[in-house]
C-alpha cells in the first residue's frame, strides 16, 4: 500500500485526488465512509470524463477502493485504508497532499474525538483483547467471520490432544445444570467425566 500511496503522491494522479478531497469538502462534512467515497469519486470521474478504466483500475482508483473512511482536517487528510483483510492502515497526508505519513491508530482515535468536540484528559478505553492469555486467536484471514466454524475446530483439535481434561470439563459443564436441586442432565450417580464417558456410548449405543 506504501507503493500505492506515493504512485498518487508522485504522478499525473495528484491532481485527480485533490480534486476528489475539494468535491468531498464542498458538501460540508468532515468525515466519510466508503460508500460515500466511492460514490463521489464515481461522480467525479463522469463529469471528469475519465476513461472507464480509471474508476478501479487506476492507482487512485485501486486506492480509492481501499479506503474506507476520510477525515478532513484544516491542516491534514486521513485515510483509513484497509489493503486486505484483516489489516488496518492509517495514512495523514498533508493539506498540499505534498507527503503522507502512517499513523498509529491512537492518533486515528485523537481525531475523532476531536471531530465530534469530545477530546478530554481523561476517556474511557476498552481492551477487547481476549480474557484468558490461552484463548484461541484468529490469525489465518480467511477465518473472520468464520467464528463459530473456528472455535468447533479448535475444541475438536484440544479434544483430540487432551480428551481426559476436556471430558472431565464437559462433564463439570452439564453437571451445573440444575433445576433447584434436581439435576437436569446428568444425575448424582455419575461422579465424574470418566464414568460419564462410557454411560454416553451406551446411550448412542441404545
Amino acid at each position: 500500500m506504501h507503493e500505492l500511496v506515493q504512485t498518487v503522491l508522485n504522478g499525473e494522479e495528484k491532481l485527480a485526488l485533490r480534486q476528489l478531497i475539494e468535491a468531498l469538502g464542498a458538501s460540508g462534512n468532515r468525515y466519510f465512509l466508503r460508500n460515500e467515497i466511492l460514490l463521489e469519486f464515481a461522480d467525479y470521474c463522469h463529469r471528469s470524463q475519465k476513461p472507464a478504466y480509471f474508476y478501479r483500475a487506476s492507482s487512485l482508483g485501486k486506492l480509492v477502493h481501499h479506503t474506507h473512511e476520510i477525515i478532513l482536517e484544516e491542516d491534514s487528510i486521513w485515510f483509513v485504508v484497509r489493503p486486505w483483510i484483516a489489516s488496518l492502515q492509517i495514512w495523514r497526508w498533508d493539506a498540499n497532499l505534498a507527503e503522507a505519513e502512517f499513523m498509529s491508530p491512537e492518533s486515528l482515535l485523537e481525531v475523532r474525538d476531536r471531530l465530534v468536540n469530545r477530546a478530554q484528559p481523561q476517556i474511557l478505553e476498552l481492551d477487547f483483547s481476549p480474557f484468558y492469555k490461552d484463548a484461541p486467536k484468529i490469525s489465518d484471514p480467511r477465518n473472520i467471520g468464520q467464528g463459530l466454524e473456528f472455535l468447533n475446530r479448535y475444541l475438536c483439535d484440544e479434544l483430540e490432544t487432551d480428551t481426559d481434561f476436556w471430558v472431565e470439563a464437559l462433564f463439570e459443564a452439564l453437571h451445573l445444570h440444575q433445576y433447584g436441586e434436581i439435576p437436569l442432565l446428568v444425575n448424582d450417580r455419575i461422579h465424574s467425566g470418566q464414568e460419564l464417558r462410557p454411560q454416553v456410548e451406551q446411550a448412542l449405543r441404545f
